[in-house]
């Protein structure tokens, strides 16, 4: 595992020195004493590390969602610092145990000036919840708040009669059939982003839908799923998807990091082998009409130039969708996950053979499980591992001097795997890290949703 490909420590000083790290818990509070328990995928469908909107702050109040043991969905909200959370059943219940299929949720931000009243103007009718769900491959599942329900959270009622009836469109604004990993982003004009999967894995093009203050629309596609890909035993293959590690903006721009799944399986070495390959960086100052490394209006694809940041051929357990960040000087941190080849130049299976270490994070995974990556206002990089585990390196020491600071398999939380972190909260520069796990469980024993609450100190 390590943090940021080869190509953003090369840009980076070596000659500061580091100093220490640590974390505080502010607090640990219940979500749900009976949050739905089965394991697809070696995940949970609540926890996925993908998930960029499961857990958002706006206008000083928390958002999360989450299935119930009933498969209902359900959203919560609180005050920050509020150690209880007012939940609601959605009308909708998951319709199969596939962890893919999760629940998230977006807020249109202030900054448009859409939530207050504007000079010799009427307020704008916004400011709605927006929930997105249980889709793999299949319609999404959408449903919306009334207009205004975040905009003063105190002076409205928070109770299902808030929330509008079950859509398999964006408020009449049809995606198509074959949509996944739906994730609500908060783009640089101020308006809120939908970023999502059309078509299917080794097949599918990454797409953006943007909520302009009343009306979606489609951005449309930047990824390309065609063009020729031939690996290092000559087999080629015509059709892929880009797995993206993330959608973030900071200051303007929208930075994209992910990696490459091919369709044709023939490359690899042993069935039990992934086909990812390589780790690509885009950005867009315009993502309406452009993206690339040069702002080009041409579709990211496999014959792209400039754009592989850390070249690696299939065969390695490369795992897709781990997590990005963008410091406050406008770098961007990739935290990517493999098999080395000093360990094997064959995954002949990525779950068993994923017990790695690197210099840059020297803690083994020990799991299948991917690992959150998010930067303080300091430009300090936190990993949230598997099972709740804190790992700090600070930019004083390059981002290298990775110190594990809090263990949750020690401290007795008993999370599963994955977990899912309030992304908006920590580039508002709070520095309060919000963290979404759920207790491990057997079978289909429902068990408890929490959120913990680091103080970051560094």
């Amino acid at each position: 595992m390590r943090l940021s490909p080869r190509w953003i420590m090369e840009v980076l000083s070596c000659s500061l020195v580091a100093y220490a790290a640590s974390v505080t818990v502010q607090s640990n509070t219940l979500l749900d004493s009976s949050w739905i328990y089965f394991v697809s995928y070696d995940g949970l469908v609540n926890l996925n590390s993908f998930e960029i909107s499961g857990i958002i702050t706006h206008n000083g109040y928390q958002y999360a969602t989450w299935y119930t043991s009933s498969r209902y969905a359900m959203i919560g909200r609180r005050q920050l610092g509020a150690n209880s959370w007012s939940t609601i059943q959605l009308p909708h219940q998951l319709s199969t145990n596939d962890s893919h299929d999760v629940v998230v949720v977006g807020v249109l931000p202030k900054m448009v000036g859409a939530c207050a009243l504007r000079r010799k103007r009427k307020p704008l009718k916004n400011c709605r919840v927006h929930i997105a769900m249980d889709c793999h491959s299949t319609k999404m599942c959408y449903i919306m708040s009334v207009a205004n329900l975040a905009t003063n959270p105190g002076s409205m009622s928070w109770t299902a009669s808030q929330f509008g009836s079950l859509q398999t469109t964006l408020n009449g604004v049809n995606l198509g059939s074959s949509i996944t990993y739906p994730q609500f982003v908060l783009a640089a004009n101020g308006r809120l982003q939908l970023s999502y999967r059309v078509g299917i894995s080794g097949n599918g093009q990454a797409s953006i839908a943007e909520y302009n203050e009343s009306t979606w629309s489609i951005l449309g596609q930047w990824s390309s799923p065609t063009g020729t890909y031939t690996s290092t035993n000559d087999v080629a293959s015509t059709a892929r998807n880009l797995y993206i590690h993330g959608f973030t903006y900071k200051s303007g721009r929208l930075h994209s990091s992910g990696t490459w799944r091919e369709q044709n399986t023939g490359f690899l070495c042993s069935s039990g082998g992934l086909t990812n390959h390589d780790t690509i960086y885009v950005y867009s100052d315009d993502i309406s009409t452009t993206v690339g490394t040069t702002g080009t209006s041409s579709l990211v694809g496999i014959a792209s130039t400039g754009i592989i940041v850390y070249p690696l051929d299939p065969n390695h357990g490369l795992m897709n969708q781990e997590s990005q960040d963008v410091d406050t000087t406008g770098l961007p941190h990739v935290m990517i996950s493999y098999v080395p080849g000093r360990f094997g130049q064959c995954v002949s299976n990525y779950v068993t053979d994923r017990l790695w270490t690197k210099s840059e994070l020297p803690y083994a995974l020990n799991s299948v499980g991917c690992t959150q990556l998010v930067m303080d206002s300091r430009d300090n990089a936190w990993a949230v591992l598997p099972f709740v585990r804190v790992a700090v390196a600070t930019k004083a020491g390059g981002w290298k001097d990775w110190n594990l600071v809090y263990d949750g398999t020690t401290t007795g939380l008993s999370g599963f795997g994955e977990v899912v972190v309030d992304r908006i909260r920590m580039q508002a520069g709070q520095d309060v890290l919000s963290v979404m796990y759920q207790k491990s469980s057997s079978g289909s024993t429902p068990s408890e949703l929490r959120v913990v609450e680091f103080l970051l100190n560094a």
